[in-house]
């Protein structure tokens, strides 16, 4: 009860006290603070000391205000919080008060810290003010300068005339921050105005008794994406571009960047910088290598290149015919990335992308070079597509196989690739209604009959004429044709399959039937 009649004294009080203010009633907020309640500082301090300096600011009430910079000098918490709150633009104040804040304040603390605060509050009023006093530009605060926190901070363009005002008084633009950026760097990687980018270029690449230069690689790639005219000039200059150890998760940024590059900015990188291609893959695949296996669905997918990143892109199969015909280590560690890509999730992304032809021109290329092939793939190209030039091309691959659930969604699918199933073992309760149902267009069995007749009874599917209640002899054909073949020669697999029958001395037109690609009955 006596802790909440001391909280309401105090709320009168400060009541009071800033009606004073209000009535700019010098005298009497002296008598007040002095006389009446000299404890009340002491005890609630910091944050009413912050109200009375900002009232006294904000009324313009000087007297007032010197006299509480004066009172318990010893006790500048306040003082402190109420400077911080004008120097990072929360209150925009005359440069009186500044002023005398600043000279408060430098005697409890670093001059160099106000700065920083100025330049993390845009207050560029202020950080002119101390830059005029004297204060050291490129003085660290936990391993930032005044320069870098402005680009770190602030990425657009109210930051130009800081940023020109910190350059201008001496800060350092190649000095780096712990983490190993310089100006320059950070101004390209935080995406600031071309303005900004051009004036830390030319700050960066001014110095006399500088012949050779660091960046990172990222930058690099980020004028090219760009299209920045910094990306030409920067050829000008002996550069080692090399990658930050300690940000792994900038490789597969690069590697991103780095695919999706218009052709004419990729050809010249992979000219000039081969070994940066080289690193870039290299460094990709070695994190890709440390993650835990059991994630690395998600690892790969996200936030690593996903297959936008390489499926999509300016003339991404040109890009890929120079990576894989670059240099012995080039070559080995794009064919080792290649392998590693999600085609099921590919065709996903590029069919929503393209056209049937080149979706089938980019599987056909990068097949060769060891683009890993799951069963799902069929059933997602047969589905798109039908039975077109990229399934039959799929049919002469190995390919991996589920080791749980249905290998293929599709039971015509399933069929046709599991070439030493029949309809005897199939089991038709593991697909759909739509799935079973396309089997009719190429096959008149008992099983189907049955099936047929249940889905029709149980009103899932409306009764239909003219279905064939006795096979075709080119059905009869086909089915003693396929199962012969492949007990005769031994045949395990989908590839083996389609390559031998291929190789068969036989029509075209018979070669599509053996391999269901002609349907014998138009019945769904």
């Amino acid at each position: 009860m006596e802790h909440i009649l001391q909280r309401h004294e105090n709320s009168q009080f400060m009541e009071t006290l800033t009606n004073a203010i209000e009535n700019n009633h010098v005298d009497n907020f002296k008598k007040l603070v002095l006389h009446l309640s000299r404890n009340f500082f002491l005890v609630q301090g910091n944050n009413h000391r912050i109200t009375l300096y900002m009232e006294s600011m904000k009324k313009k009430r000087k007297e007032i205000f010197d006299f509480l910079l004066t009172f318990h000098p010893k006790d500048d918490a306040g003082t402190i919080a109420a400077l911080d709150s004008v120097l990072s633009g929360q209150n925009s104040v005359p440069k009186y008060y500044v002023d005398k804040l600043l000279k408060k304040y430098s005697s409890v603390t670093s001059d160099e810290n106000l700065l920083v605060i100025a330049v993390r509050g845009t207050n560029c009023q202020a950080a002119k003010f101390l830059l005029n006093k004297g204060l050291d530009p490129n003085a660290e605060k936990l391993g930032y300068t005044p320069l870098h926190t402005a680009l770190v901070r602030n990425p657009d363009t109210n930051s130009e005339e800081l940023i020109t005002t910190l350059l201008c008084n001496g800060a350092d633009a190649l000095g780096e921050l712990h983490d190993g950026y310089n100006c320059f760097e950070l101004a390209v990687i935080y995406k600031h105005t071309n303005f900004v980018q051009e004036m830390s270029f030319d700050f960066a690449f001014d110095y006399p008794y500088h012949s050779h230069y660091k960046l990172n690689i990222s930058v690099l790639l980020q004028l090219a994406k760009l299209k920045s005219p910094l990306f030409h000039q920067l050829r000008k200059y002996d550069v080692e571009f090399f990658p930050h150890e300690n940000k792994l998760m900038h490789f597969s940024e690069n590697l991103r960047d780095l695919l999706q590059l218009e052709f004419d900015y990729f050809e010249i990188i992979f000219e000039e910088y081969n070994d940066i291609c080289c690193h870039i893959f290299e460094t990709y695949l070695l994190d890709y290598s440390k993650a835990d296996p059991k994630s690395r669905g998600y690892f790969f997918l996200r936030p690593l290149p996903d297959i936008e990143m390489c499926f999509g892109g300016d003339k991404i199969l040109k890009k890929f015919d120079l990576l894989l015909h670059g240099s012995t280590t080039l070559n080995k560690c794009v064919i080792e990335f290649i392998h590693m890509l999600n085609s099921k999730t590919g065709f996903h992304y590029i069919s929503k992308c393209t056209d049937e032809a080149n979706v089938t021109e980019f599987f056909a290329y990068l097949l060769p070079w060891g683009l890993r092939v799951g069963s799902q793939l069929f059933d997602d190209v047969f589905q798109e597509y039908g039975y077109c030039e990229l399934f039959k091309l799929l049919l002469f691959l190995d390919y991996e196989r589920k080791d749980y659930g249905v290998i293929h969604p599709s039971a015509l699918v399933f069929y046709i690739c599991e070439v030493n199933s029949t309809l005897h073992t199939l089991s038709l309760r593991e697909y759909t209604v739509d799935s079973v149902f396309e089997l009719m267009n190429y096959f008149v069995h008992s099983k189907l009959d049955e099936y047929r007749a249940r889905e029709v009874s149980s009103k899932k599917l409306a009764k239909k004429g003219n279905y064939p209640h006795i096979p075709s002899l080119v059905e009869l054909a086909r089915n003693t044709f396929r199962e012969y073949f492949v007990t005769k020669l031994d045949i395990r697999s989908t590839q083996r399959f389609y390559t031998l029958l291929n190789s068969l001395p036989i029509s075209v037109d018979h070669k599509k039937i053996i391999s269901l690609e002609t349907k014998l009955y138009d019945n769904y």
